[in-house]
């Protein structure tokens, strides 16, 4: 059983190419696969697979493009405004998230694909929205007795620290040890968002 990785897709760029690619998405979630196998994805209108076949026109397996997960959410319209659109995507999928099909998929067709991407069981907490205009979370706190918390900005985050402890972290890297000092480090989890690349595969 993998652990599962969840990821928000903004997609960007001219309205055409946007659209091309939203219709293209739209196809494969309402066509019926209730005709395939019940043993793996196969039966799942929303796996990834099916965006590599019929968009891309690859065999995942062959061209080694890993599709092991599905479409959890799409937008039902695109945002558009003169000639830039936009929508929103996100996936459920096994141990990390599938780069390098969205990759594939912004050449095709000539779009921004801005992502976060997060798994808690193997510490990914990565973006590629380096500008945060759609994603703008910087560091995050993992309560396992409440919740998780976001924040934009170091400072933001340090306020939080110093709230519960008293103690102003200078760095990120100070943070675990003031939890440890306020016997926090056993519940909760401070986590810095790496900046990466949608080429990064």
């Amino acid at each position: 059983m993998p652990n599962w990785c969840s990821t928000d897709y903004q997609i960007v760029g001219k309205q055409q190419n946007v659209e091309n690619l939203f219709k293209g998405l739209q196809k494969v979630l309402c066509t019926d696969r209730s005709d395939k196998k019940r043993d793996s994805f196969l039966p799942d209108a929303s796996w990834l697979g099916y965006v590599a076949s019929d968009i891309l026109d690859i065999d995942p397996e062959k061209e080694c493009v890993p599709c092991r997960g599905s479409i959890s959410y799409m937008d039902e319209e695109m945002d558009d405004d003169e000639n830039l659109a936009s929508f929103t995507l996100s996936t459920e999928t096994a141990w990390s998230d599938c780069r390098k099909l969205f990759y594939l998929l912004s050449i095709k067709f000539d779009v921004e694909i801005l992502f976060y991407t997060e798994e808690l069981g193997c510490d990914i907490h990565e973006t590629n929205d380096e500008e945060g205009r759609y994603f703008d979370t910087r560091y995050l706190l993992d309560d396992s007795e409440d919740e998780m918390s976001y924040y934009s900005s170091f400072g933001e985050f340090a306020k939080e620290i110093e709230d519960m402890t008293g103690e102003k972290p200078d760095k990120f890297e100070d943070v675990d040890d003031i939890l440890e000092r306020h016997e926090l480090s056993e519940t909760m989890n401070a986590h810095r968002i790496d900046i990466v690349s949608l080429q990064d595969f």
